[in-house]
C-alpha cells in the first residue's frame, strides 16, 4: 500500500516539511509519481513506527490499568500520543483507555501493529452486508472470516480489505450506503497495512479485542495452521472457549491447551 504524505506525517507524528526533509535525506524511502507527488510505502511507516521508543512506551503502559487518568499516564512517562497514533490507546475527557491487546507480550504486539493501524483507519458504512460482499472485491477478515474458520460466534459486521479502497468507497456510496461510525457500522472498509495473508484474521481478531479475542482463541484451538504467533489469554477465557467448542461440532478434536496461556 502506498500512503499519501499527509497521512504518513500524521502516522509518524511529524509535520509535512519534516517528512519532506526525511525523504530528501534518504531517511524514509518514497516513490515519486509522474506528477512529482511523493507516496510512501506502508512498510516504511511500519519500520519507523516500530522503534525502541514505541516498545518502551508499550512496556510503561503495561504497568498501568486499562483505563487511567491522562495525568497518571503522563506521570509514568507514557507517550500517549504515540500509542494513540498506532491504535493502542484512545484519549478522551482527561482519561486514557488502552486496547486489550496491550496486555499481550511485546513479541505479539509487534505482529499486531499492521492490524492496529488498519483498524484505526477503517471506514464504516450502514446497509446490506450481502450487497457489499457482492460489490466490493477484497480480503474478508474478523467476524465473517472467523465464523467461516470456526463457526464459533455469529458475525455482526463485515470487515473487508478492498483491493481498491477508493473504488470500494465510491461503489458503496453509489449503492446508497451511508457513512457510519465504525462502532455502529454494518460494513467496514480497512486500508491495507502490512501483509494481507492467511494469518491476518487471527491477528486482526487479537488487535480488535472484545468479542474478537474469543474468535482469536477459537482459531488457535481449531485452525492452528492459520496462526503465526500464539497469544496469551486469561484462564477463564480459555476454559469458556474450550467448553463451547467441545459442545459444538469439534468434540474431542480440541487438544489440551498448551503453553502461552495464563494458568
Amino acid at each position: 500500500m502506498l500512503i499519501s504524505p499527509g497521512l504518513a506525517a500524521r502516522l509518524l507524528g511529524i509535520s509535512y516539511p519534516t517528512l519532506r526533509r526525511w525523504i530528501l535525506a534518504g531517511r524514509i524511502a518514497a516513490r515519486r509519481t509522474p506528477g512529482g507527488r511523493y507516496l510512501i510505502p506502508d512498510g516504511e511507516i511500519l519500520r519507523l513506527l516500530a522503534s525502541d521508543q514505541l516498545w518502551l512506551n508499550v512496556v510503561r503502559a503495561q504497568a498501568l490499568p486499562q483505563r487511567v487518568k491522562l495525568s497518571d499516564a503522563l506521570g509514568r512517562g507514557v507517550d500517549v500520543q504515540l500509542l494513540e497514533r498506532v491504535g493502542l490507546a484512545i484519549e478522551y475527557d482527561g482519561r486514557v483507555v488502552f486496547r486489550e491487546c496491550l496486555d499481550q507480550p511485546v513479541r505479539v504486539i509487534e505482529r499486531l501493529l499492521p492490524s492496529l493501524l488498519s483498524l484505526k483507519h477503517g471506514l464504516g458504512f450502514r446497509r446490506d452486508v450481502d450487497a457489499a460482499r457482492r460489490e466490493v472485491r477484497g480480503f474478508v477478515t474478523l467476524d465473517y472470516a472467523a465464523y467461516e474458520l470456526t463457526g464459533y460466534q455469529i458475525p455482526k459486521t463485515l470487515y473487508i480489505y478492498p483491493e481498491d479502497l477508493e473504488g470500494g468507497k465510491r461503489r458503496l456510496r453509489e449503492l446508497g450506503f451511508e457513512p457510519s461510525p465504525v462502532s455502529e457500522a454494518d460494513v467496514v472498509l480497512l486500508p491495507r497495512f502490512g501483509a494481507i495473508d492467511r494469518y491476518r484474521v487471527h491477528l486482526d481478531s487479537l488487535a480488535r479485542g472484545g468479542r474478537s479475542t474469543l474468535d482469536a482463541l477459537a482459531i488457535e484451538l481449531v485452525r492452528p495452521e492459520m496462526v503465526a504467533v500464539e497469544a496469551r489469554y486469561p484462564a477463564e477465557m480459555v476454559r469458556k472457549v474450550v467448553e463451547d467448542l467441545r459442545a459444538m461440532r469439534y468434540g474431542r478434536e480440541i487438544a489440551e491447551v498448551g503453553g502461552g496461556q495464563d494458568s
